[in-house]
C-alpha cells in the first residue's frame, strides 16, 4: 500500500493527486457533484459523511477509510473542519482542498502549523467540470 502524497503547490497541482476523500452530508447537491466529478477525474475517492443522518456503510470519519488519501476535499462546516485537519495530520494527509463555506481563518493556521497544504477553492469550476 503506497504512503500518502506529500504536500503538494495548490489547486491545479493538487488536482493531479489521485487518492481523494470528500467530507460532508451525503445529502447535499455538491458533496454528490464533488463525488462524481473527481471519480470522473480517474480519482480513488473516498465518501466521508460526519453527520449523524450518514447511510450505513459510509465512514463518518477519515480514520474509517481503509484506503490511504493524498487530498481531502473539504465540504463541511468549519467546526467539523477542525477533526478533520487534526485527523488529516494523525493520517499523514498533506493536502486539503477547501470548498467555498467551509473555510475559516483558524483552519487555515492549523494547517500551517501542522504542515498541511491549503487550497480554497472550487473542484467543480478548477477541474472545469461542464456548466461550472
Amino acid at each position: 500500500m503506497a504512503a500518502p502524497a506529500d504536500a503538494c503547490c495548490g489547486g491545479k497541482k493538487m488536482l493531479e493527486l489521485p487518492r481523494w476523500a470528500v467530507v460532508g452530508r451525503g445529502s447535499n447537491q455538491f458533496v454528490v457533484q464533488l463525488l462524481a466529478r473527481l471519480k470522473a477525474l480517474g480519482k480513488e475517492v473516498s465518501h466521508v459523511d460526519p453527520s449523524s443522518g450518514a447511510e450505513p456503510g459510509i465512514p463518518k470519519a477519515l480514520a474509517d477509510v481503509k484506503e490511504p488519501l493524498d487530498a481531502v476535499n473539504l465540504c463541511a462546516n468549519p467546526k467539523i473542519g477542525a477533526t478533520v485537519i487534526d485527523d488529516m495530520h494523525k493520517l499523514g494527509v498533506k493536502n486539503v482542498f477547501v470548498q467555498p463555506g467551509a473555510e475559516a481563518p483558524e483552519l487555515k493556521e492549523r494547517c500551517e502549523e501542522l504542515g498541511i497544504t491549503w487550497h480554497e477553492g472550487c473542484v467543480l469550476i478548477e477541474s472545469g467540470a461542464p456548466g461550472h
